[in-house]
């Protein structure tokens, strides 16, 4: 372009004059550079390359088409590519003013702060991101593995498996906490179950676990959560001192009776609280019914109980049937006593001195006479039930005091028990008191007989209970050699219970100086008594609705020297009377119906008790021997005996006592030495 400087030109020859302002005002409408477009509408009319109609090049500093637009602003959205920011455009301006940031100037929507839509793989917004990764924590969910976002390079490289895009705490690579009911690193796995071996631990919270569908239904019980092995549904070794399938077992006790074999005494299990304090003694692991103190079935092949054999049988302490007491001890114990009498045993004794109570709350008796009744089934355990009642005794020491024999009978409605009392007044005492089972009251009754003078009878060196057939309650008491008085106490059975007294009768025997005196069991009619005396045996009769009732011998077993003496009631085979003979040192047999004596087997025999197994027709004897150990015979005298030996807490034994249940099936025996009391009981062949 030409510019034209004040002149005036003369047009002459046919020209015409043009003013200045006449020039300026035809100036727009001039094309200088021929490019068809006046200067008016030519951003440049210098350049033909320039014009409204010319082909834009992009980010050359010109403007070519003479659009006004900013030539590093190709998509007009406002921002530039960061390469060209400050850069300025040719004959625009105000241009070279515009923000960096625009990842893509051919996309007027992409620019920086424009609205993004994630997962559509545009990074609308130039931010930069994998428009797969909305939480910016380098993983893509599933499925979006290898998608490129455009306007990021190298995007559609970041791994897969984010399980929630919206929290950059959530992704494969993240750290786990358990049992916080949270997926954390997109495992899929139930995070209440850290081991993974599909039980959750008891003691948490459980539920459905947060990123991971399906999860919420496991069982609990796993008492190792660390340990994939051990759930409630894995193999249990035993013996390997490892609860495995978290049963809460022993490991050393795999037939779970309560007892582990010798080898394994004091080894604790892993994952059982308390374990490892078992007892020992287990003799046989693998059987819940063998272990100590288990009811021995003699001669059947077993050892029930653990003690060396089948054909022995232990028995229990005091702490293993007296357990319902915290406390339970006495002095001076004698004459032992047990009956069966339907589901219930009963022991009784007579003791100088006895203590007992319930949390510590001790109760003392003196010179007092006492039944322990209990389930044997329940012996073995630790509170069993127990009824103990005191039909005689003082709370404190008086001068009155028992004499040595005591004795006790069960019936199906009562227990009755018998003993002697010395007192200071020159009188002596029979006394029967017992336990009303169908009420529960006790009952008492006493007879006495004076001396004359101010003198004094001996003590009773022995006495007897017997109920007869028809109820009624005899009892006979002898002094001793040195005596010269029994005593003589009846009544009926029922008055007895219901505290009746006026028909308790009372009659003392002069002349019958004996040392030991039995009413035999069950007779009826005339009484029937059996002495001892050193050289031995004698039967009497009594006649108790005589005017005057006076012992009449009937017959005489001699050359014996009995220890004991123990009438059992009439049998299918006779009526039998167990004599432990020290001449012989064997037991002795007598049958009172043809006064016959038969040897029977047995060594060196202290005390023995007798009684007949009806169901069975046959003997059961119990026996003591010079040591101080117990035996048992079962048989008779034709058939022949069975011997078993039984194994007593302790040693020295010197009573014993024997019954034998209606059916035949259970014998049950105690033992008395010292102030020490043993019960056990064994099933019968």
């Amino acid at each position: 372009m030409r510019p034209v400087l004040g002149l005036t030109l003369l047009l002459v020859g046919g020209c015409t004059w043009i003013s200045s302002s006449q020039l300026d005002a035809r100036l727009p409408e001039m094309d200088d550079d021929g490019d068809g477009y006046p200067k008016a509408t030519d951003c440049d009319d210098a350049d033909p390359a320039i014009s409204p109609r010319a082909e834009e090049t992009w980010y050359d500093g010109v403007d070519s088409d003479c659009a006004g637009d900013d030539d590093y602003d190709a998509d007009k959205d406002g921002f530039v590519p960061d390469e060209w920011v400050g850069f300025a455009t040719e004959g625009v301006e105000g241009s070279g003013e515009l923000p960096g940031g625009d990842c893509n100037d051919g996309d007027p929507d992409a620019w920086p702060g424009a609205p993004d839509s994630w997962y559509d793989g545009i990074d609308t917004d130039c931010a930069g991101d994998d428009d797969y990764d909305a939480d910016g924590d380098g993983y893509v969910p599933v499925n979006a593995g290898g998608l490129p976002t455009e306007n990021v390079e190298g995007s559609g490289a970041l791994p897969e498996g984010d399980c929630d895009d919206a929290d950059p705490g959530v992704h494969p690579d993240a750290e786990d906490a358990w049992y916080d009911g949270i997926d954390t690193d997109c495992a899929g796995d139930d995070d209440y179950d850290a081991d993974g071996d599909g039980y959750y631990p008891d003691g948490v919270d459980y539920g459905e676990t947060t990123y991971a569908p399906g999860t919420g239904g496991l069982l609990g019980g796993d008492c190792d959560d660390a340990a994939a092995d051990v759930h409630p549904d894995a193999e249990d070794a035993w013996y390997d001192g490892v609860d495995s399938d978290c049963a809460g077992d022993d490991d050393y006790d795999a037939d779970k009776d309560g007892y582990v074999p010798d080898a394994y005494v004091g080894e604790a299990t892993l994952y059982v609280e308390g374990s490892g304090a078992l007892p020992g003694g287990d003799c046989d692991d693998a059987d819940a019914a063998v272990l100590p103190g288990a009811v021995e079935t003699l001669d059947d092949g077993v050892d029930q109980d653990c003690d060396g054999g089948d054909s022995t049988f232990s028995m229990s302490g005091p702490e293993g049937f007296l357990s319902a007491y915290d406390t339970f001890t006495w002095s001076g114990a004698h004459d032992l006593r047990v009956h069966p009498h339907g589901s219930t045993v009963t022991f009784g004794l007579a003791a100088g001195e006895l203590s007992y109570g319930l949390e510590g709350d001790l109760a003392t008796v003196y010179d007092g006479a006492f039944a322990f009744a209990f389930t044997p089934s329940a012996t073995a355990e630790a509170g069993a039930d127990l009824d103990f009642v005191q039909w005689y005794g003082s709370s404190v020491d008086l001068s009155n005091s028992l004499t040595p024999g005591h004795d006790l009978v069960v019936t199906d409605d009562a227990i009755f028990g018998a003993i002697g009392v010395q007192t200071t007044s020159s009188k002596r005492y029979l006394v029967i008191g017992g336990l009303d089972l169908a009420s529960g009251h006790t009952f008492t009754a006493s007879t006495y007989i004076l001396a004359s003078g101010g003198a004094s009878y001996e003590d009773f060196s022995d006495l007897s209970i017997s109920v007869d057939d028809a109820g009624d309650v005899v009892v006979v008491a002898c002094d001793g050699p040195a005596g010269d008085v029994a005593q003589l106490m009846w009544g009926s059975s029922a008055a007895l219970i219901a505290n009746d007294t006026s028909g308790i009768q009372g009659e003392k025997l002069s002349g019958f100086s004996v040392d030991q005196c039995a009413v035999v069991p069950g007779s009826s009619g005339p009484v029937e008594v059996l002495t001892t005396t050193g050289t031995g045996v004698d039967r009497y009769t009594l006649d108790l609705d005589a005017t005057e009732i006076t012992p009449t011998l009937d017959a005489s077993w001699t050359d014996l020297e009995p220890a004991d003496i123990a009438p059992v009631r009439d049998s299918a085979l006779g009526p039998w009377t167990v004599i432990p003979d020290a001449a012989a040192r064997s037991i002795v047999l007598v049958d009172r119906s043809d006064s016959e004596t038969v040897l029977a087997v047995g060594t060196d025999p202290i005390a023995a008790q007798g009684t007949w197994d009806a169901a069975n027709d046959r003997l059961v004897i119990g026996y003591i021997d010079g040591s101080g150990d117990a035996h048992l015979l079962l048989g008779t005298p034709t058939a022949g005996w069975d011997s078993y030996d039984v194994n007593a807490p302790f040693s020295g034994a010197e009573e014993i006592a024997v019954a034998v249940d209606p059916d035949g099936s259970t014998l049950f025996l105690g033992l008395l030495g010292g102030d020490r009391l043993a019960f056990g009981l064994a099933r019968l062949p």
